[in-house]
Parts: structure tokens; C-alpha cells; sequence
């Protein structure tokens, strides 16, 4: 009886284990699908977000300033920027906090065209589409933060200089003042031209210095080159420093005729031309 049973076993019906790869086990499954959901946005929030739901968008700019954007592999937006957006001002990383919707999509845009020089965040947003561009513009555009610390050195005798520059310009040299077009006390004339109070003093230079020796070329008419372009180093030091010591304004929620879902005009290239996005 017990050779019956063996014989049995051995049959067709019952063949013998095979070796090969082990099934995969169910806690394993468990643990694959739910990292491969956690780098994707939710598709709820996806799919309002794509018909223009203001409050999906700004979800999903903050999923993806949280996580990056998934698919497309990249950094999360906080780990320079900061949630807050705050930046981190030791090493150069702009405050994007409250800058305009508008401005920020532009400013991404151009790192994706190579007009805005910047080797890291060009990694960053190479995969970036138009709508996780604008979920992640709305979503800082929206956020308010407290200026951040700058630990960069402070020259008191540098003050009076970049106050000028900032306020009154130098009209010998055809240098005009910033504020013409970054607003009075630096606070930025919406949409196209970006606060610049409370930016640290590294960020600042290393952007003139950019505008100057043309590795940053998406300046209107190319304002900013022709300006940086006849600045002194100690000038560059002064001004940034001026701005660098006022407080950033805080601009909260934008206008909803400024919000990604209708940015309509965006100046795209140096001869002013607009273009409609959409």
C-alpha cells in the first residue's frame, strides 16, 4: 500500500516541485504596490488637477514639491527650496515663497530651455510637463514663510552704495534703478518681475554675475544683461546686499487671473513676443 502511495505521488497528476524562482510572497506584492503609489501622485488629484481645479492643482504642487513628480524620476522640490519655500540662503537657494504663479512657471520653463542657466535643477525638471509646472508654480505662489536667517557677511559701509544703486541708480554709467522694475523696497510688480527683498546676498550676486556673462538669458529685452554687465564687483556686492537686508513682502494667495490654470501671457523668448500656453 505505502509503494501504491509513492507511485502515486510520482504521477502526472502530482508532479514533483520544480526548481526555478520563488513566487513572489504576498507581504513582498504588499510592499512593492505601495512604494510604487507612494511615488505617484493620487489619481484623484491628478485628474482634477488636469481639468483645472484650483485646489487639486495647488494638492498636487504640493505632492510633488514633497516628492517629486514620480515617473519622471526627479528630486522633490523641498529638499533646496524647503516646503516653506524658504530656500536656504547659506548655500545661494532662492525663497520662492509668494512669488507669482506666472513667474515661476517661467522661471521652470526656462531652466527646461536651457534659458536660465542651472545644471541641477535642469535634472530636476527635464521631465516636468506643463501641468506639473504649474501645480508646483501655484502651490509656492500660495505659501507664506518668514525670511529665513542669512549668515553671509554684512559690510555696513557697503549700504549706502547698494541703496543708491537699488533707489536711484547710477544715470553716469546708464545704470538705472532697481526698483524701476523690481518694485519700491524690491517687493517684486507682479507678474513679470520678481520680488527680490529679502533674497539672500549669495543668491543675488551669483544672479547678476549670471546676467552678466550671459549664462542666464531670460531677461525682457534683456534688460538685466545690459544692466549687470557694467556693474562693478563692489557694486554687485553692495546692491545685493541692500535687498538682501529688506524684509520679503508677503503676497499669500495671487489673483485667480494669475493662477497657472489661465497664464496666457508669458513672455517666451528676448524680443518680447507672447505667446499663449495651454
Amino acid at each position: 500500500m505505502l509503494r501504491l502511495f509513492r507511485r502515486f505521488l510520482r504521477s502526472p497528476l502530482h508532479p514533483p516541485p520544480q526548481r526555478g524562482p520563488r513566487p513572489i510572497r504576498r507581504w513582498q506584492a504588499f510592499l512593492l504596490i505601495s512604494l510604487f503609489l507612494l511615488v505617484l501622485p493620487p489619481a484623484g488629484v491628478s485628474r482634477a488637477a488636469s481639468d483645472g481645479n484650483r485646489e487639486a492643482e495647488i494638492a498636487l504642487g504640493h505632492l510633488i514639491a514633497m516628492k517629486g513628480n514620480g515617473f519622471a524620476g526627479s528630486t522633490a522640490c523641498a529638499e533646496c527650496h524647503r516646503i516653506n519655500g524658504g530656500g536656504m540662503p547659506s548655500v545661494g537657494i532662492p525663497r520662492i515663497a509668494g512669488q507669482t504663479a506666472t513667474y515661476i512657471y517661467r522661471e521652470i520653463r526656462g531652466v527646461q530651455k536651457g534659458t536660465r542657466f542651472s545644471p541641477f535643477m535642469s535634472r530636476v525638471v527635464r521631465n516636468f510637463s506643463k501641468s506639473d509646472i504649474r501645480a508646483v508654480a501655484l502651490y509656492y505662489s500660495t505659501v507664506r514663510t518668514p525670511k529665513l536667517h542669512d549668515p553671509s557677511e554684512f559690510d555696513p559701509s557697503l549700504q549706502p552704495l547698494g541703496r543708491r544703486i537699488a533707489r536711484r541708480g547710477l544715470w553716469d554709467r546708464n545704470i538705472p534703478a532697481c526698483i524701476l522694475c523690481h518694485g519700491e523696497d524690491g517687493r517684486g510688480i507682479p507678474p513679470n518681475f520678481p520680488y527680490i527683498a529679502g533674497q539672500s546676498k549669495t543668491y543675488l550676486m551669483q544672479q547678476i554675475k549670471s546676467f552678466a556673462v550671459v549664462d542666464r538669458k531670460d531677461d525682457p529685452e534683456g534688460l538685466m544683461r545690459g544692466i549687470a554687465s557694467k556693474l562693478k564687483n563692489r557694486e554687485i556686492k553692495a546692491v545685493a546686499q541692500y535687498f538682501a537686508s529688506l524684509t520679503p513682502p508677503d503676497y499669500g494667495k495671487i489673483p485667480e487671473k494669475n493662477s497657472p490654470k489661465r497664464l496666457r501671457l508669458i513672455p517666451e523668448n528676448l524680443n518680447g513676443k507672447e505667446v499663449n500656453h495651454p
